[in-house]
Parts: C-alpha cells; sequence; structure tokens
C-alpha cells in the first residue's frame, strides 16, 4: 500500500516540477537558492501527504461509522457454508492502535516522493530553465 502512496505521490510531483520548469528557473534568476527551491518542493510533498491522511481518516471512519451501524451482508458469499450458522452480517469496529504507526509511514512516503523532484529543481540552470521550460 505504501508504494502505491510513493508511487502515486512521486508521479505528481515529478509531473508538477516539469510542469513548473520555467517558474523554478524565474526564481532562481531573482536570487532563490537552490536549496529554497528544493525546500519549496519538500513542503509542497509534505502538504499532499497531510491533505491526503485528513481525507482519508475523515473517509475512512465515516464508513467504519456507517457499516458499524447497518453492517455489512456477505450472505452472498456464504454459499453453502450458510448451514454453519454464520451470522451473514458482520460490523466493524475501528481499533485507533495502528493509526499512528500508519500515519507516520504515510508521511515518510510523502518525504521521500518529494526528494527525487526537490533535487532535480535544485539542479536546474536559471537560464535553460527559462529557455526550455
Amino acid at each position: 500500500m505504501l508504494f502505491i502512496v510513493l508511487a502515486g505521490e512521486m508521479n505528481t510531483m515529478l509531473l508538477s516540477m516539469l510542469e513548473r520548469t520555467r517558474e523554478f528557473g524565474v526564481l532562481m534568476a531573482i536570487g532563490t537558492t537552490r536549496y529554497q527551491v528544493a525546500s519549496m518542493l519538500l513542503v509542497e510533498a509534505v502538504l499532499i501527504g497531510v491533505i491526503g491522511i485528513t481525507s482519508g481518516i475523515m473517509l475512512g471512519y465515516s464508513i467504519i461509522l456507517v457499516t458499524s451501524i447497518i453492517g455489512i451482508d456477505l450472505s452472498i458469499l456464504l454459499g453453502s457454508t450458510s448451514r454453519f450458522y454464520v451470522d451473514p452480517l458482520i460490523y466493524p469496529h475501528l481499533k485507533l492502535d495502528n493509526l499512528g504507526i500508519t500515519v507516520g509511514m504515510i508521511l515518510l512516503a510523502s518525504v521521500f516522493a518529494g526528494i527525487y523532484p526537490a533535487w532535480r529543481a535544485s539542479l536546474l540552470q536559471p537560464v535553460e530553465a527559462i529557455r526550455n521550460g
């Protein structure tokens, strides 16, 4: 799952960096340091991660809340095993034990996804970036 997060965010960050090559060239031409350009992209990657975590927690919690009340009907999947007196309705509940670890790993994946685009943007030469951007 973390690999999917990493690949998706890295794709977003790399495309964003490539589309804004001219912008980075102008920023460097007016005095922005390479470190500041790289930091800007890393902050952007972390913000994307935080927004994704927040929306994912809110959406996931609302789904768990609804399904814990009405249940999830698995009777169609039980087939011939329904005679073993298995309740076809399951009621999920949320355990927050691993939420901190998951949030931390996704934030770490967000930072890793931003490192390569930030490094590439910091290596741009202002004149070449403005001309070819």
